[in-house]
Order: structure tokens, then sequence, then C-alpha cells
């Protein structure tokens, strides 16, 4: 059996991976702030033992210089990746593009493990990961250069080793789950706040046990966790204070400060909520409808998994909370509400119970409703992985007639969005505007025209005149246009080759014993 499942994880990820580096742009890595922030550093750390960045790109820091407001998290993570490309000559960006389809394609596999563990078959796990992996943001988000991929790996992979505390009532678990938490804390440090929900977790365990006797045993748990997490909090706290000048600053704060903002004043929560939840701009339903099943299953789901269903919900309620007050709720330049993507897997688990009911096994009607659903959210996926999205922003702007606000400072980076009005329109819904652009891309691509006017990949330019913004925003078909590289071409089908053969194999290991036996 554990052959079988290590297997099927393997090529679970294979599947991911393929399809991934298939769909992903190398050259975002050069247009998206929190990428360039990550290569500063990186080069600072190579090139001069530092940190500071160069002058105009970030936040002026105590010291008089520049420095990069984001988590010090995805720079160590990059470090290996990024001395390998040095050491062999080969741009960096090449290797670093790599990351975020490793890591997305690993939370998707987790996902399918953690079902498993939960006491799931291998075919609705295996369902679960799919629907995670190709019919959410996850697809996206395995091609956004930012650090949210690296965030949701890193907060699931803390709750798995959490959970398995609680079936062996190991420490050592504990201590697992707090390292992890420690890496997602650095990468962006709101994910302090689930601690919470993994104490709730323990609580909820315990209580379930040994009813009000177990307080001290959850006292123990959590000073366990605190040391765990102890000396991520040290390096937090030192980043910040050698950025910055206090432990305290991160470098979020000081822009708002610089700009005369607030981040937690001046914007309705109930403003934020809907914005989030159910706007056709920024609804959370709208980039991955497949998580409507989370509504479905949670309630079968919690009753049989009483402390992941609290952990789940209770992450659910801190995050939205915490990010419907914040003044930048909508998280803009980005596709769909990226704040709330690190929830996505916590939506989904809960469906593979969904895949072992009656409903599912036997209604021929909900199966047609499911299969619906999830052809609506592909549509949506492929949407997003196709074209950049910030053409989106430049088509409002030039086209739709948009105003935007500029929040700058001296000494910060400015800060620029729509107005609020826009999330809250449909006609300016980012998935139809993406839509309609993506039509009009493929409608060009016989005749090259996009090529011809956008020949150019340099991110000194004006955004609107760089040709991966223009043109489907896949690494080998602009890399194809502007060398002139039919070679490259061959990439695509080795790559959905791989994916295929992946594919079957799943298939295979996932059947049922008949079938298997007729094979």
């Amino acid at each position: 059996m554990r052959t079988h499942n290590s297997s099927m994880l393997l090529h679970l990820f294979t599947l991911f991976f393929a399809v991934y580096m298939l769909t992903s742009s190398v050259i975002s890595l050069n247009l998206f702030d929190v990428s360039i922030m990550r290569l500063e550093v990186l080069e600072s750390v190579f090139d001069r033992l530092d940190l500071n960045i160069r002058a105009g790109l970030g936040v002026v820091g105590v010291d008089g210089r520049d420095y990069s407001w984001f988590g010090l998290g995805s720079v160590l993570l990059s470090l290996p990746f990024y001395a390998l490309a040095r050491a062999i000559g080969m741009p960096p960006n090449v290797l670093l593009s790599i990351l975020n389809p490793m890591f997305s394609a690993a939370t998707a596999v987790l996902i399918c493990l953690f079902c498993l563990s939960i006491g799931y078959a291998k075919r609705p796990s295996a369902y679960t990961s799919m629907i995670y992996g190709f019919g959410t943001m996850a697809w996206y988000y395995s091609k956004d250069p930012g650090d949210h991929s690296f965030e949701t790996f890193f907060i699931l992979l803390s709750t798995f080793f959490m959970y398995t505390f609680i079936r062996s009532k190991q420490s050592n678990r504990i201590v697992l789950s707090g390292l992890n938490l420690g890496i997602a804390c650095l990468v962006r440090p709101t994910s302090f706040m689930f601690a919470l929900p993994l104490m709730l977790m323990v609580t909820v365990s315990c209580a379930k046990e040994n009813g009000l006797s177990s307080h001290k045993f959850i006292a123990r748990c959590a000073v366990i966790l605190l040391f765990s997490l102890l000396p991520f909090l040290i390096v937090f706290l030192w980043y910040n204070n050698y950025r910055f000048g206090s432990i305290f600053e991160s470098g979020y704060s000081l822009i708002a400060s610089r700009a005369g903002v607030s981040l937690f004043h001046g914007t309705s929560i109930f403003t934020g909520l809907l914005g989030l939840l159910v706007s056709p701009g920024k609804g959370f339903f709208f980039y991955s409808p497949i998580a409507l099943l989370f509504f479905i299953s949670f309630r079968s789901f919690f009753c049989k998994h009483l402390e992941l269903g609290v952990c789940f919900l209770s992450t659910m309620i801190i995050y939205v909370l915490f990010f419907a007050k914040y003044l930048y709720w909508h998280g803009d330049w980005a596709w769909g509400p990226r704040f709330l993507f690190v929830l996505t897997p916590f939506l989904v688990i809960p469906v593979v119970d969904f895949f072992e009911s009656k409903l599912w096994l036997e209604n021929c009607s909900a199966k047609k409703a499911v299969l619906v659903l999830l052809l609506l959210s592909l549509v949506v996926q492929v949407i997003s992985v196709s074209v950049n999205p910030y053409r989106y922003f430049v088509i409002i702007e030039t086209e739709k007639n948009v105003r935007f606000t500029v929040d700058k400072g001296v000494g910060a980076p400015p800060v620029k969005e729509p107005v609020i009005s826009t999330y809250f329109d449909w006609r300016l819904s980012p998935i139809l505007v993406q839509g309609e652009t993506l039509y009009k891309t493929i409608l060009a691509m016989p005749t090259g025209s996009i090529a011809k006017a956008f020949s150019s990949i340099d991110a000194t330019e004006e955004i609107d005149k760089l040709l991966h913004i223009n043109c489907l925003d896949f690494w080998w078909y602009y890399t194809h246009y502007l060398d002139d590289n039919w070679l490259i071409l061959m990439v695509v089908p080795l790559l959905l080759l791989i994916a295929f053969v992946a594919a079957c194999k799943l298939k295979t290991i996932c059947a049922p014993p008949s079938i298997q036996l007729e094979i």
C-alpha cells in the first residue's frame, strides 16, 4: 500500500509539474515587484554580503539605503537556485522560474497525501488533488513569481505535521509543524496568525480525548510550538531592525505612513468582505468556482474530523477578517484575491468527503453538475495562465478609462490601483476582460501581428509595449517569436507527453481492484 501511495504521489507531482512548466512565464520575474526585490537582495548577498538594493527601487531604510519591503523567506528559498545559476553561468531567472511550479506541484501532492492520511481512498484523494491543481487559482500562482505559492505550501505542511502529532502524540511532529510555520512567516509575516488555528486543532483533539483535564498537555504543546517558532521570530525581528531601525517595522506601514495613508483605517470591513468574497473583480469563488463544493461537503467532513474542521474554519475567518479591513484588500496588481489564496487548500481538502458520498457515487445529476462546475473552473484557469494579468490593468486604464489612484511618499515606492468601484462593476471583471483579450490574441496568432508590433521583453520599456504582455504568456511561445526558434516548440509535445504518461499511470493506480485485475 505504501509503495502504491508513493508511486501515486510521484506521478501526481510529475503531472502537475509538467503542466505548470508548460504554462510558466520566465520573463515575468522581471516585471513583478516581489520577484524584482528578491533578485535584488540575492545579488546584494552574493556581490556585497549585504541586504540593501539599488537606490530608487525599494524603501529607504534607517541608514539611508534602499531595502526590499518583502520577507526574507523567499530569498532564502531561492539562494541554492541562484547560487547554482551563478556557478554554471546561467541567467538566474531561468532557474528561479522553476521554484513556483515546483512548490505549487508539491502543494497539490501534499493535498492528496493529507486526504490519504485522514483515511480516504486513493481515487477521491487524487480527485481532490486534481481539482486543486487545475480548478483553482493554484494553476495561476504556479507561474506567478510572487511568494504566495511558498506560503501556501509551508502553511499546509505545518498543518499536516500538527495533524500527524494529534494522531501519534510524538512531540517532534509539533517541532516540524513549528519549523514549517516559521519558514512561512519569513516568507509572509501574516503567517504568524496561523499559530492560533494550529493550537485550536490541538485543543479540540485533546478535549475530545481527555475532557477538561488536558489543559497541561495543551500548554506543553503551545510551549513546544513557540520554541520551534522562536528562531524564525528572532530572524524576522532582526531583519526589521536592520532595515528600518525597529523590530516592529517590516516596511509596509512605513510605505503607508510616508504616503500619508493608514493600512487599517478608512476601509469599511463590509466593503472588504464583499470585495474578497463576492465582487466580480476580486470575489474568491469567481476565480476558483470548484471551491463551492466546500459548502456541500463541509458538514460531513467536520463531523468526521472535528479538529481539522475547526482549524480550517478558524483560519478562513482570521484571514478574511484581517484582510477585509486592510486598505489594499484587493492586493493589486494581481490576479484574483491573492491574499486569500492561502485558504484554497483548506476549502478544497474537505471536498474529498464529497467524492466518497452517496450523492457522488449514486447520483448522475450530481456528477453532471460537478462536471459543469469543473469545466467552468478550468476555463477560468486557462484564461488566467494564458494572458499576463498586467495586461488587464493596461486595458482598463487606456481603453476603459478607469481612474487609478496613486499613494506615494518620499523614500517609498508608489502604490497605484484602480478606484474601488472598479471591483464591483461586472463590465470590468478581470475574468471577462482577460477572456476577451485571450480571444483576440488567438485570432492574431496565425499572422504573427503581435510579435511584429511588440518585439521586445526589455523590462525598462513601457509595460504596454512588452511582447509577453501582449501575446500568449508562455515562455516557449514568445521565445520562439523573439529568436525565430522553431526547435524550442519541441518542448510543448515533450511536456505534454510526460503529463499524459503520468496521468495514465495515475489512472491505473487509482482504478478499482477489479479493473486492475482485468488489465
